[in-house]
C-alpha cells in the first residue's frame, strides 16, 4: 500500500471488515456471560486490525498516517494515533447517533 500522503484512515465497523467477528442478531446472546466473550472477540479482532495497520502502513518508509478511525458515522466510533515510536494507542471513542 502507498500512503506517503495519507494522514487519517477510516475504516467501517469491525463486523464489516471480513475478518471473523460477526455481532448475533439475536437479543438473548446480550445476556452477561455471551456479552463478554462477543466483547472479548470484537477487542482481539480490533487489536489485530490495529496491529496489521501498524506493520503494514505505519512502519513503512515514508508513512504519514497518523489516525485511524473504525466504525460508523452514526453509531460510536473508536479513533487511533499514532505515537511517537510508531504505536497506535486508542485516543478517544466519539458517538454520533443520528
Amino acid at each position: 500500500m502507498h500512503s506517503n500522503n495519507l494522514r487519517s484512515l477510516s475504516l467501517p465497523e469491525v463486523s464489516d471488515l471480513g475478518m471473523g467477528y460477526s455481532p448475533p442478531w439475536r437479543g438473548c446472546t446480550y445476556y452477561p456471560g455471551p456479552r463478554e466473550s462477543l466483547k472479548k472477540h470484537k477487542e482481539e479482532v480490533i487489536g489485530r486490525l490495529v496491529q496489521g495497520i501498524r506493520t503494514e502502513v505505519i512502519m513503512q518508509k515514508g508513512s504519514t498516517l497518523c489516525e485511524v478511525v473504525i466504525g460508523r458515522h452514526g453509531y460510536t466510533q473508536r479513533v487511533w494515533k499514532k505515537g511517537e515510536k510508531g504505536e497506535l494507542y486508542e485516543s478517544k471513542e466519539v458517538s454520533t447517533f443520528i
